[in-house]
């Protein structure tokens, strides 16, 4: 191999190098919220299904059909969620109310449109470090946090909204589960 063929090839391993260790920092970081997104993503999919499915003129199986699609999307969430907890997700605060003595209602909405609440027996706690850290937002603004859906056994709510077969949905209806599901969450931190 002449010189010059090797002056050349080394100039070009380095940025092939370089350009390899940017892409895997990238897919670190992507990788953070990859639950986020398959999240989204299985809530999009199976809301386009469903209303996809619900405009067809009417048939005989079409109720069988929307059942189908409300259970697939179950069991998706199941093997994204596993056991609930989810580390670094970014969302918009859509309502903050402060209960005297309690604490801190919290609800944020995703991209997807889901919403997560702090209600109830999660309510932030106002003499918790988590609820110091909450007073520097406000509605409208973006924040990452890290929590836990109610997985699919928490008895705490059991029996209090029709539809709370998983990870805490609480919907009331079919339909507004799938168009925009409240899920009853967790927050554990918030980050910068």
């Amino acid at each position: 191999m002449s010189k010059f063929k090797i002056f050349l090839i080394f100039p070009l391993l380095f940025l092939l190098s370089a350009c390899s260790n940017n892409n895997s920092n990238t897919k670190i970081k992507s990788k953070e919220n990859m639950t986020q997104v398959e999240f989204c993503k299985i809530i999009s999919d199976y809301r386009n299904a469903y209303f996809s499915e619900k405009k067809k003129d009417f048939y005989i199986d079409q109720k069988t059909e929307l059942e189908k699609i409300y259970s697939k999307r179950e069991e998706s969430l199941k093997s994204v969620l596993k056991n609930g907890y989810v580390e670094n997700w970014e969302a918009t605060i859509s309502e903050i109310l402060v209960s005297e003595n309690k604490g801190a209602f919290l609800e944020v909405k995703l991209s997807c449109g889901a919403s997560l609440e702090a209600q109830d027996n999660l309510i932030i706690a106002i003499d918790s470090p988590l609820y110091q850290s909450l007073r520097y937002y406000s509605e409208n603004s973006k924040i990452k946090f890290s929590g836990h859906f109610l997985v699919p056994t928490d008895k705490s709510i059991e029996g209090k909204y029709p539809y709370e077969t998983y990870y805490g949905e609480k919907s009331f209806t079919r339909e507004g589960s799938i168009k925009e599901p409240e899920f009853l969450f967790k927050f554990t931190s918030f980050h910068n």
